[in-house]
């Protein structure tokens, strides 16, 4: 990218030099050139220096306003399935805009291909005043850039907006080219890891979702334990970094199960002591399973905390009986979350509270008994700030609760 702008300057102050710029302008554009390209050098540097892709886009949507010189700036991608148009980033909006392509100015953009470089944006056929109207702002000038991946295929638009102190003219034209090519090189890295991200979900959740039909009784457990404990994450402010860790930790915490045998998983009623010590072996298989498979580096954690679902605070659960400090914190989460569903679903075997079968069975018991339980439990089976934060919010997870049963009985 810095080499196709540095043959950008060249060939402008070549320009320059054959239509005799006094030296004074001469220095002066040569100053100003210097300061994009060091502007642009930045940009490119933006690719290695970002955690996320969220936090890279919007610093390079930033770096493309410093450089063309304009307000603001947005980065609207493609939507192929639905011929949309939506912001991945829009500085001074808050909310996610979406268009159809072929609407507005960006989404002509889109379905021609072709940059739209606007200077009176009140007047153009074009040009739809709905946000202005909304925001009280006033859009005067507008450079619209189609974004390209290295196949030529379209993936979005750049629209840059109010050009400060002038018309945007062909050399921002020019500059707005060599910044829409870094954004397509960021994208395509960006939908590549997207793609390999959504196939490695559905492919976790079509095992476990497998793995929970074996029995009627335990469809859709695995899927409420990963809501119920994002839920919980999101309450104990748990850092956006550790958010996939737990998600795949409470997805794949019962995968252990596969080696339990269908006699034993599927039995109808109370496990014999023989029966019950088989299935208190599946998290230690639930670990060894995925200690065995290659997990990206950010989920290298997952065998250890899907493995710890059973281990209780006071150490006497299990495979490791392990004791408070020794659980890891997201495997404390996904305990809760998981007697939370046992407790509130239909199972084959009475519920327990302590060693005393409870009156109702096999039934999903009433929320108030739920809840009775578990902070019973607290301290003791579950760790007391995780049970003391469902007590705290307990409308909002009865009301998940609720939503995500609907679902499974749809």
């Amino acid at each position: 990218m810095c080499y196709a702008y540095w043959q950008f300057l060249k060939n402008r102050h070549a320009v320059n030099d054959e239509g005799h710029m006094s030296q004074k302008q001469t220095i002066s554009s040569l100053q100003a050139d210097l300061k994009r390209y060091r502007q642009v050098q930045e940009m490119a540097l933006l690719l290695n220096s970002q955690s996320s892709f969220d936090e890279l886009f919007r610093a390079i949507v930033s770096q493309v306003s410093l450089i063309i010189e304009v307000d603001r700036t947005s980065l609207f991608l493609l939507d192929e399935d639905k011929h949309q148009l939506w912001t991945k980033v829009a500085e001074g909006l808050s909310k996610q805009i979406t268009i159809a392509v072929g609407v507005g100015l960006a989404g002509k953009c889109a379905l021609q291909g072709q940059p739209i470089l606007v200077h009176d944006a009140a007047n153009h056929p074009d040009f739809d005043s709905g946000w202005d109207d909304k925001l009280g702002y006033k859009t005067k000038t507008v450079l619209c850039y189609p974004v390209f991946n290295r196949t030529g295929e379209l993936k979005g638009v750049l629209q840059m907006i109010n050009k400060r102190d002038d018309l945007f003219n062909i050399q921002d034209q020019e500059l707005a080219e060599v910044c829409a090519a870094q954004v397509g090189g960021a994208l395509e890295n960006f939908q590549l890891i997207e793609e390999l991200r959504c196939g490695f979900e559905s492919f976790i959740r079509t095992l476990t979702e497998a793995l929970d039909a074996k029995h009627k009784l335990t469809a859709g457990h695995s899927n409420r334990v990963t809501e119920y404990s994002l839920f919980l994450a999101a309450k104990a402010n748990l850092g956006e970094d550790l958010i996939d860790v737990l998600k795949y930790s409470a997805l794949l915490h019962d995968l252990g199960k596969i080696a339990v045998p269908d006699q034993i998983l599927t039995k109808d009623g109370r496990f014999t002591p023989r029966e019950l010590e088989v299935m208190k072996s599946h998290p230690f298989w639930t670990g060894k399973i995925l200690s065995r498979m290659h997990l990206p580096r950010n989920l290298i954690k997952v065998p250890e905390i899907a493995a710890s679902h059973h281990e209780r605070i006071d150490g006497r659960g299990y495979p490791q009986g392990l004791a408070n400090g020794a659980i890891p914190y997201l495997a404390k989460i996904i305990a809760v979350a998981d007697v939370f569903d046992a407790l509130s679903s239909r199972r084959d075997y009475p519920k327990y509270d302590g060693n005393k079968p409870e009156d109702s069975g096999r039934e999903a018991l009433k929320m108030d008994r739920v809840f009775e339980i578990m902070q019973h439990g607290s301290g003791t089976q579950l760790d007391a700030e995780l049970v003391a934060l469902t007590l705290k919010h307990r409308n909002e997870l009865e009301q998940l609760w609720f939503d995500l049963h609907v679902l499974d009985d749809e």
